[in-house]
């Protein structure tokens, strides 16, 4: 192997498939892959990153107008054996969890777990595609989420809790801890170009037809 190769496949990813089924609410788990992220000089494991996938059921609440039937939610996680605080993600409009793989590859090495899932209407999740009946149902379901984590894989975790938002993950995120205030257990927040605001006004035509 000539040097240029050898940089380029300094990291190997190594994955391992494994399942198990979740005790709490008989929703599957699936821990899968792991990511080993080996130094092929040395052959040593730098870091071992596991990734867990599974569903949790999102907000159902029912009032004139509204009966959702579809609240199975996907999330995933990236974790690493010597964590210093959980990152919870809320990922932004018409996109879905799966692209910060890369981010939690690069985080979670440094000690940030990742959790994130998928809103309802996007992804893995279920509900009609990039449609939801009320904007607060997304700040409810991440409400389930945060519930889900601290029932279930974070159960016995004393880290502190960092919530993460873009774009429109950054406005649900700030709904939330409007909301919950005091009683969110969220240390910190970060947010990537929330959306707060539109740049450009909108038809009076689209504004009618919205509230139909």
């Amino acid at each position: 192997m000539n040097e240029k190769e050898n940089i380029r496949t300094t990291l190997r990813l190594e994955l391992r498939i494994s399942e198990r089924i979740s005790e709490k609410d008989n929703v599957l788990d699936r821990i899968s892959p792991s990511l080993d992220l080996t130094d092929l000089k040395t052959g040593q494991s730098k870091q071992m990153i596991k990734r867990m996938e599974g569903y949790f059921q999102g907000d159902s609440t029912s009032y004139a107008g509204s009966s959702p039937t579809q609240n199975e939610l996907f999330y995933q996680s990236w974790t690493g054996p010597k964590p210093r605080a959980t990152l919870v993600l809320t990922h932004g409009i018409a996109e879905h969890s799966e692209p910060y793989h890369e981010l939690a590859i690069d985080l979670v090495p440094k000690g940030w777990d990742l959790y994130a899932f998928d809103l309802r209407g996007h992804g893995r999740s279920d509900g009609r595609r990039g449609y939801i009946d009320d904007f607060h149902r997304f700040s409810r379901d991440l409400d389930k989420f945060v519930r889900h984590l601290r029932s279930g894989p974070l159960e016995k975790s004393a880290l502190p809790i960092v919530m993460v938002g873009h774009s429109m993950g950054g406005l649900i995120t700030l709904r939330y801890l409007v909301d919950h205030g005091e009683a969110a257990p969220a240390v910190a927040a970060v947010l990537s170009s929330p959306a707060l605001g539109i740049s450009m006004p909108i038809p009076a035509l689209k504004e009618f037809a919205a509230g139909l």
